[in-house]
């Protein structure tokens, strides 16, 4: 049949989901679920939208299930929520979509990259001893970013670092 052409930030989606699992891995950042990688996933899924030109928003909120609601991170791109981490909740796909606004959702902050890069050099959303704080996962952040996007490492580190603040070691 017809290939279908998915958009381009879905595709780059894909890519950096399927990546920060391989770096996660490698480097024990997390489980394979992606429990408590939202936070670094959606920074790392917004430094790749900004380098492509990719027009995305960044949502801090609460994600409901049947039994509770967490507070979570994801992306929203295009009209859709785009969830990279959704299989710590049992979704099955690594790209988690659906259209905005969702009852399942519910941000209570939606910010461009500007302000997630200047909440992160501060010490938003987590104080930056919180295990969850992106700057404590840079190197993951950094060598994801570098594979997704094909840059070469160590300008990588630097960009990170321009985006998130320098490397907090837990």
């Amino acid at each position: 049949g017809p290939m279908i052409a998915l958009p381009l930030w879905h595709r780059l989606a894909a890519s950096t989901a399927l990546t920060l699992r391989s770096v996660s891995r490698e480097r024990g950042a997390w489980l394979d679920d992606m429990t408590n990688a939202c936070t670094a996933a959606t920074t790392v899924l917004g430094m790749v939208f900004d380098h492509a030109g990719v027009e995305a928003r960044l949502a801090s909120g609460f994600r409901k299930s049947r039994r509770h609601r967490d507070v979570h991170c994801w992306a929203q791109v295009a009209g859709r929520i785009v969830d990279i981490t959704a299989t710590q909740f049992g979704e099955n796909a690594i790209v988690f979509c659906l259209p905005v606004p969702s009852s399942i959702y519910q941000p209570f902050e939606v910010i461009d990259m500007a302000a997630l890069s200047r909440g992160l050099r501060n010490d938003w959303p987590h104080n930056l001893e919180h295990p969850a704080h992106p700057r404590q996962r840079h190197a993951v952040i950094a060598e994801t970013f570098a594979r997704v996007v094909g840059m070469p490492l160590s300008r990588a580190r630097r960009v990170t670092t321009a985006t998130i603040g320098a490397e907090v070691r837990p």
